[in-house]
């Protein structure tokens, strides 16, 4: 039976990463599509500076929609979560540039633990000031000069969100677009998060090695529990939050699309990367980083199973997993600042990447976040577990700064051919540069300029017809 590519976010103008050492920055993903549970009654209320419209769209989402004044600004409880008309706000506030007033009431925002979402018509310049508030908030700075990198996505609705969440020297930054109707997840799973936020640190995991997690979220769950990374910030995006709601949706990432049989694909990706240019004498000076990401699989008995048709013959079940593809493009972030349209590019060692190819089926397999020892690992619930092909084509011929930009993309290939009682969870995670090896090199360096990097994400589930 032919297969079919059921999604392929292949995102042509996303995951743009783009890096400041002053103004702003961004990455990107697609957007879930597959209806949720109801959203949790724990859901905080929701302040909104707006006009009445705006206000009533809160509350069609299900939630306490608390009207304010600019003037309410300064006023906002700890750890809130305000929806602003990014129009009213210029307004009241005057132009919207680094240091106006609307950056300052923001950060305030931000200082206090809240998460800021912008009703905009242009959600691009909304979410640069927005990215640029938080890292103020959060004291991100290089030398002088506030260092941020935060997530656009071209094209993503009007929608944008930013938050800061500090651990030790360990700044998280969640940025980037959020679909109306998922208010709800974002305002009760930022709570739920804020709370885990506020627990006392340990001084160390007892077992840094996480089975079956997006490694994103891993990441992320051991710097708070380990007191942080050092001097490093996190980029992940806000679709994190509106994703919550799936199954076990934390271990598997944001959810993207759901068959009729409830068969649901995920995926994620974030950047680890250092406050500093740790190389600044290198040509060109470079950020050490890893780029971390997962492509994920729920699949039930009924979608996945496969089908007797008669005459001694099986077919494979509707929504049969075959393969799950994810990868970045650092050769196309490479072309980019080449051709001019940005200043800044991805890089790494060739062999610096995780799992590598099989030529049989693997049981288990681990990335090396490589920070304080944590690990992920990897064990298929499927019998067998896939094979895995790893392609670093096309990648530069030259070495740029002991570096090579290439293009590493990983298909976990299974079998298709399952006969399951209850419904399995399929994640397979990816990382270049564990242990911060990859680099984010900035062209034509100068301190206190404004670095714009695209990199490109890939992810892709195949099933059968």
């Amino acid at each position: 039976m032919a297969r079919r590519q059921v999604l392929a976010i292949a995102l042509a103008a996303a995951l743009l990463a783009l890096l400041a050492l002053r103004p702003p920055g961004a990455p990107a993903r697609g957007q879930p599509t597959a209806n949720l549970a109801p959203a949790p009654p724990s859901a905080p209320p929701v302040y909104v500076l707006g006009p009445q419209p705006l206000v009533e769209a809160v509350e069609r989402a299900g939630l306490n929609a608390v009207p304010i004044t600019t003037a309410d600004l300064s006023k906002i409880p700890n750890r809130s979560v305000v929806v602003v008309d990014w129009a009213q706000l210029e307004t009241a506030r005057g132009a919207l540039n680094l240091t106006s007033p609307a950056v300052q009431a923001l950060e305030g925002i931000f200082a206090r633990g809240g998460l800021v979402l912008a009703n905009s018509s242009d959600p691009v310049a909304a979410e640069l000031l927005l990215s640029y508030a938080a890292a103020r908030a959060a004291g991100v700075k290089f030398g002088d000069h506030h260092y941020l990198a935060a997530l656009v996505l071209p094209g993503g609705g009007t929608l944008v969100g930013a938050a800061a969440l500090r651990n030790g020297k360990t700044t998280t930054l969640l940025v980037g677009p959020i679909r109306p109707d998922r208010l709800a997840y974002v305002a009760a799973n930022w709570a739920r998060l804020k709370s885990a936020d506020n627990r006392p640190a340990a001084t160390a995991m007892a077992d840094p090695t996480d089975i079956n997690w997006d490694p994103c979220y891993a990441t992320y769950t051991q710097a708070l529990q380990s007191g942080g990374f050092g001097n490093n910030i996190f980029l992940w995006g806000m679709q994190i939050l509106g994703s919550q709601g799936a199954p076990t949706s934390d271990s598997y990432g944001v959810m993207a699309v759901e068959d009729n049989y409830g068969d649901i694909f995920y995926y994620d990706s974030c950047i680890l990367m250092a406050n500093s240019l740790t190389f600044p004498n290198q040509n060109p000076p470079q950020i050490p980083a890893a780029l971390m990401g997962d492509v994920a699989y729920y699949m039930t008995p009924s979608g996945g199973n496969e089908v007797y048709i008669g005459g001694g013959v099986s077919s494979q079940g509707p929504g049969a997993l075959e393969e799950l593809i994810g990868g970045f493009d650092a050769y196309a972030s490479y072309q980019a600042m080449l051709g001019g349209s940005t200043n800044a590019f991805v890089a790494a060692p060739p062999s610096s990447y995780q799992p590598d190819s099989s030529s049989t089926p693997v049981g288990s397999f681990t990335i090396d976040i490589g920070l304080e020892g944590l690990s992920v690992t990897y064990e298929p619930e499927l019998i067998g577990g896939p094979y895995i092909s790893v392609s670093q084509s096309p990648w530069t011929s030259t070495t740029i700064g002991g570096q090579v930009a290439y293009n590493a993309t990983w298909t976990f290939i299974y079998s298709g051919l399952y006969d399951i009682s209850d419904s399995v969870d399929v994640i397979d995670g990816f990382i270049v540069g564990p242990g911060e090896g990859a680099v984010i090199g900035l062209a034509n360096y100068s301190p206190g300029g404004t670095y714009w990097l695209w990199l490109p994400f890939n992810a892709e589930v195949m099933t059968t017809c």
